[in-house]
């Protein structure tokens, strides 16, 4: 272990610094947009404030890791700057991995270009931190409070609120494409109502590159809603059964993902023909009978 440092300001080589081990899943990069504009600023004005990293400490997280100045690193990259001034939490030294979990996130709440989705995710993580709850579980006996400071956090409320809260329960690539504004909020949040193995394939489509609003429309208009009328029911069904076919017109060529991935429209199409071939057969054993009677 190397010695403590005299004083908590020093220079370092970007190079032998590490990103936060959370950093990748707790905030997104700044846009190339946002990140050279930082880097100009940089350029033109010099650091506002160094990039914090930690020294030796008891939590097990190596010296140098960075907690705070991820996205300053990158734009003095983008400078090609190859090193930089550094401010040493030595205050962190005996604190737990909660207590740096909180130094690490509480400082990006500030942050202008902070995306109300990062920023959501955040407050409830420090909530979390503070109820002493597992990751995930900030709702259990407190969902209000926790939807009150998510709702403060990010000035917004209702339905819209409830919207956000449930595109944190999507995959991380769901919830890029809607914070690069690829995908509208309406559409993201549709990703929480389907099952996790539907989640999983559609993450997996948007990272190989596919248009990430059309794959979460193919799957959620999949879902049929209770509350549409039969008829509303039945000619969504007939459009969705259409659409399926044009994958292979002479059905051999359907594979067995494509199906699964179509379950619940070609059950809902299948249950709606038999109940239309009920109806036409009892027409058929009582011809005064009028099947638009029921």
């Amino acid at each position: 272990m190397a010695a403590k440092r005299k004083s908590n300001e020093d220079t370092r080589e970007l190079d032998d610094l590490s990103p936060f081990p959370l950093q990748a899943n707790t905030f997104d990069d700044l846009s190339d947009n946002d990140i050279q504009q930082l880097a100009d600023d940089i350029e033109r004005n010099g650091l506002h404030s160094p990039v914090e990293i930690l020294g030796d400490n008891t939590a097990g997280y190596p010296e140098d890791t960075i907690i705070s100045g991820h996205q300053r690193l990158r734009a003095l990259r983008i400078l090609g700057r190859t090193d930089t001034p550094v401010r040493v939490r030595d205050d962190l030294a005996a604190a737990t991995k909660e207590q740096i979990e909180q130094a690490f996130i509480e400082p990006n709440l500030n942050r202008r270009q902070l995306h109300p989705l990062d920023k959501a995710r955040s407050v409830l993580r420090l909530l979390e931190i503070e109820r002493s709850r597992a990751r995930g579980k900030a709702d259990n006996d407190g969902e209000l409070s926790a939807r009150d400071r998510v709702s403060k956090a990010i000035g917004v409320s209702g339905r819209t609120l409830s919207r956000y809260l449930r595109v944190l329960d999507t995959p991380r690539e769901v919830q890029t494409a809607f914070r690069n504004q690829t995908v509208p909020l309406v559409v993201a949040e549709k990703v929480a109502d389907l099952s996790a193995s539907k989640m999983a394939a559609i993450a997996k489509r948007i990272r190989a590159g596919e248009n990430a609003k059309k794959v979460i429309l193919e799957y959620s208009a999949l879902r049929t809603s209770r509350d549409q009328t039969p008829r509303r029911t039945f000619w969504g069904i007939m459009v969705k059964l259409r659409a399926l076919m044009g994958h292979a017109p002479d059905l051999d060529g359907l594979t067995i993902d494509t199906l699964e991935c179509h379950r619940d429209v070609i059950c809902d199409g299948y249950s709606i023909l038999a109940r239309l071939r009920e109806r036409l057969d009892e027409n058929e054993s009582n011809p005064g009978h009028d099947v638009h009677a029921q």
